[in-house]
């Protein structure tokens, strides 16, 4: 029986909210720095603040057989370098993955990112809602092909505000990252769709869900 990373890790009370911002943060730390913000060389530092909303789906078709993860991730926030300039960047990225669990066949597994227009990725005051409305090119692992997908979501928050922080050291030889994380946050539903125009991915509820701010920030050391 398959059973999905995201979906377990979603579930894992021990784990959960302060990891989700974690993953956030090293998910912004890659997308920014491979595009130029990050310091690069023997150190530097990278920070992250702004809205955030994030979601996580997970559903199994009519035969029982087909299992699809989708992770989503939208945000507004200024990024910026040391040293370096301060960045306003609005993005989104999603990830899917589906599995044939009657014959233990991955199907598909596909991510993508892309920047967004200011009207695409809205949050309302106290974070009682957020919308997301955009086109994003995704990449397949395998094949390396590439198609387009339709984000359009709508979180309404359920929950109420709430104060999370971590901090946590990550190590590899010859480098270090320190990362300081702050997040205000508020449980959310989602209702939409992500598609490819052929298949809807999220046929389901979404199995968490959640809609706030962020403010990080990491140190690195090494990593040439």
């Amino acid at each position: 029986m398959y059973t999905s990373k995201l979906t377990h890790w979603s579930k894992e009370n021990s784990m959960s909210r302060l990891l989700k911002l974690l993953m956030v943060v090293v998910m912004v730390l890659t997308i920014f720095g491979a595009h130029g913000t990050a310091s690069a060389g023997g150190g530097g530092d990278f920070h992250f603040d702004g809205e955030s909303a994030t979601a996580m789906f997970f559903s199994v078709d009519e035969s029982g057989c087909i299992v699809t993860d989708v992770y989503l991730w939208s945000s507004d926030a200024v990024v910026s370098s040391s040293p370096g300039q301060r960045n306003p960047v609005s993005a989104a990225y999603v990830a899917l993955v589906r599995f044939d669990q009657c014959n233990g066949t991955e199907l598909l597994r596909a991510d993508g990112w892309t920047e967004l227009p200011e009207a695409d990725f809205q949050v309302a005051k106290r974070y009682q809602s957020a919308t997301l409305h955009t086109p994003i090119t995704v990449q397949e692992y395998e094949s390396g092909n590439s198609f387009e997908m339709q984000l359009d979501l709508t979180w309404t928050a359920d929950g109420d505000l709430s104060h999370q922080e971590s901090h946590n050291i990550y190590r590899t030889p010859g480098c270090l990252f320190n990362f300081h994380t702050n997040g205000i946050l508020r449980h959310a539903q989602v209702s939409g769709t992500v598609s490819d125009g052929i298949t809807n991915y999220t046929p389901e509820p979404a199995s968490y869900a959640e809609i706030g701010s962020l403010r990080s920030g990491s140190v690195q050391i090494g990593c040439d």
